[in-house]
């Protein structure tokens, strides 16, 4: 076994070990494993987790507990981020496989590994100890583990959120000028704050428009930010009782967030009142559970969220026939009703006057009857995207008819402007079939309807 895993194993092990393909100097790549958990939202591999999966990646070890599959891609753990006190900070588990019990096992960057489901215990301090106790002990699971039971840091949704704000586990942002200018200011600076502001310095979701993935009060760690106003955070401190470093704001801006010497994240402005012990809990109970005397437009609706409708919204004739109830409020509210009707004349004649390879099909001529000249402003992420504003106006295309044609030619069809999304991010272009697709340098499908296109504008679809 390699010096970098540990003791040796026992006679046991070692033959379970060869029996599964293990053999002094194994090595397989482990890259794609790195990617694939990366791309699900996963950890990324510490190197003690990487030299252990290069040397016994894809063995599935059959001991007297039962079978152990070395697969990161095993342990079910998606949604869990497992923070390990004592590895510095922070420090967390990256997967390295799961039991056939159900048990996902986790690796530490000391190289402890850790078993267990929804919760996790220590099974050994070292990867030489843990294969031997999952290939000779009977009854291995998350019960047998040793010492602190360690929960997932956060929930589902929570993870989501600050995946979708730009949050990472190996985030590290820069903290001289922002450090530098709260000290000029009179402000403490204290270790605390440093390590919370290091990871969460900058994200925010208060611009967010309300969706599948949004906090219960929005935030953005900006400490300058909650600095700017010296009098109002004063105020908050003499409140708070407590020497606070500014974090940044919540509740879409309306209170201030601090932080003490301790950790604890206080919360308010004019009063202010404990909102957790730590900035982790923090960060948990600003998307679970703190709700403002001004809620946020959204409603659950099984497990995503959606803009609220009252009953008597839920029995318009498009619901369900030919949009979600959601995507019918956003429409309501930028212009659109049953019966709408706008002339296209205007639309038609600058297009074809600016290139007359521009000659519009009736598909697109009755999208745009109904819709044209619509704008949906949001921000933020979807149910499988982020959503982002768009803009239902042909002329956007007025001089890039080069850049419909090669679009169409990908395409394999005639394509005409419909509108775009983002700031010239992309256009929308409408076939004559109905088909609806998005692009500038490639082509990509979108839907098989203009109202179908708009539900997954909407709602973040892709």
């Amino acid at each position: 076994m390699s010096d970098r895993l540990g003791p040796q194993w026992s006679a046991t092990t070692d033959r379970a070990l060869r029996q599964a393909g293990w053999y002094p100097g194994r090595e397989v790549p482990t890259e794609e494993w790195r990617r694939t958990l990366l791309g699900r939202g996963g950890i990324d591999m510490s190197a003690a987790a990487r030299g252990f999966l290069a040397e016994f990646g894809g063995l599935v070890v059959a001991g007297e507990a039962g079978r152990f599959r070395i697969d990161p891609l095993a342990a079910d753990w998606d949604d869990k981020v497992f923070d390990v006190p004592d590895e510095g900070s922070p420090a967390y588990l990256c997967p390295i496989g799961a039991t056939d019990r159900g048990d996902g096992v986790g690796m530490a960057p000391s190289g402890a590994v850790y078993i267990g489901r929804e919760s996790v215990r220590l099974l050994a301090p070292s990867p030489g100890e843990a294969l031997d106790k999952l290939a000779s002990d009977a009854g291995v699971g998350a019960g047998t583990g040793e010492g602190t039971e360690l929960r997932s840091r956060w929930s589902a949704l929570t993870k989501r959120v600050l995946r979708s704000s730009g949050w990472d586990p190996d985030r590290r942002v820069p903290r001289p000028e922002w450090e530098s200018e709260l000290r000029e200011r009179g402000f403490p600076v204290h270790e605390a704050a440093r390590r919370f502001l290091a990871e969460f310095g900058g994200l925010r979701t208060d611009e967010w428009t309300p969706g599948p993935v949004m906090p219960q009060s929005p935030y953005h760690f900006d400490p300058l930010g909650a600095a700017a106003d010296t009098g109002a955070f004063a105020a908050f401190v003499d409140a708070a009782g407590a020497d606070l470093c500014p974090i940044g704001r919540a509740d879409s801006g309306d209170s201030f967030l601090g932080m003490a010497a301790d950790g604890a994240v206080y919360v308010g402005g004019d009063s202010a009142e404990l909102l957790a012990e730590s900035g982790y809990d923090a960060v948990e109970k600003l998307v679970m559970e703190r709700r403002t005397d001004a809620p946020l437009p959204f409603v659950p609706a099984g497990d995503h969220l959606v803009l609220p409708h009252s009953p008597e919204h839920d029995l318009r004739a498009e619901i369900g026939t030919r949009w979600s109830a959601e995507t019918d409020r956003v429409l309501r509210l930028s212009g659109w009703y049953p019966g709408r009707s706008v002339a296209t004349e205007e639309w038609e004649r600058t297009l074809h006057e600016a290139d007359e390879d521009f000659e519009i099909h009736e598909a697109a001529r009755g999208f745009l009857r109904e819709f044209g000249g619509l704008e949906i402003h949001q921000r933020g992420p979807g149910r499988t995207a982020a959503r982002t504003p768009f803009r239902l106006d042909p002329l956007v295309a007025t001089w890039d008819r080069e850049i419909f044609d090669d679009l169409g030619e990908q395409a394999g069809k005639y394509l005409y402007p419909i509108g775009g999304i983002g700031r010239g991010v992309s256009y929308l272009a409408m076939a004559a079939d109905g088909t609806v697709h998005v692009g500038m340098d490639e082509v990509t499908f979108l839907a098989e309807t203009g109202d179908e296109a708009l539900r997954k504008l909407i709602e973040g679809v892709r």
